[in-house]
């Protein structure tokens, strides 16, 4: 089982900055999550949420700045001064952190615009080989559209709405969701922790062999509980930690 570190380490470092990633590194991830928008000026860079409300108490939209403005903020002060210099990374940024023998997540928040401009990226200059780079959305046409553009770079359907398949079973939802993926020229799927993770559920998805992510876990028994369920790879702000409680031994990340 691979760890990944949502929004780098942060649990000890403010999310999605580069103190946050290489802090990753050092606790022995297999990989760094990050979320990915546009700026007003086209520039992709690794953020949150659609506004700097929370990080720097400013309500304005991310994408409604310039790549200029957005890296004049602090973006590490909310967290402690002692990450005051800490800016908004860009995705190349990012990427300039990954080792060799590791990889990227990049969660694609927004509309398929987003997807567009990403692959476009890729094409033209790419940050990392697309084989090293598992990506992710909650919006099902932005990841069937990178999963078209950057057929090489494996994609996952980030899901969380247990509630609204109750009546499936976990069974059912378990096949309904390896359908989905299916018709959906998917790799897999990202599933949020919920009490649902059960073998009845996963079985139809790593039978037909579909990577399986969960997050965020960060509790021990929680990461237990992943591990016994064979899952691919665990979200975690506490790489170090999950990592010394499994006893793993860091390895690479790499989708076939």
């Amino acid at each position: 089982m691979r760890i990944v570190a949502h929004r780098g380490a942060s649990g000890d470092a403010p999310e999605n900055t580069l103190a946050a990633f290489h802090l990753a590194w050092e606790q022995g991830a297999d990989a760094i999550e990050t979320d990915l928008r546009l700026t007003a000026d086209g520039a992709i860079v690794a953020f949150h949420d659609d506004t700097l409300q929370r990080i720097a108490a400013d309500p304005r939209r991310v994408d409604t700045l310039t790549l200029e403005e957005l890296q004049s903020f602090d973006a590490g002060s909310w967290r402690h001064p002692c990450f005051a210099a800490e800016r908004i990374p860009t995705l190349d940024t990012v990427a300039a952190t990954v080792p060799p023998d590791k990889s990227l997540v990049l969660e694609l928040k927004g509309t398929p615009d987003l997807a567009e401009a990403v692959a476009a990226h890729f094409l033209a200059s790419p940050p990392i080989p697309p084989q090293r780079v598992t990506f992710l959305a909650f919006n099902q046409e932005t990841i069937r559209r990178i999963k078209h553009l950057l057929p090489a770079a494996p994609a996952l359907w980030l899901f969380d709405r247990y509630t609204a398949h109750r009546l499936r079973g976990k069974a059912g939802l378990g096949r309904w969701l390896t359908e989905h993926i299916a018709s959906s020229s998917l790799d897999g799927v990202d599933l949020r922790l919920h009490p649902w993770l059960h073998p009845d559920l996963l079985a139809p998805l790593q039978k037909s062999g579909k990577t399986v992510f969960v997050y965020t876990v960060n509790a021990p028994a929680d990461a237990i509980h992943c591990a016994n369920l064979g899952i691919t790879a665990l979200t975690t702000d506490h790489p170090a930690q999950i990592r010394e409680h499994l006893r793993l031994i860091p390895g690479s990340f790499h989708q076939s």
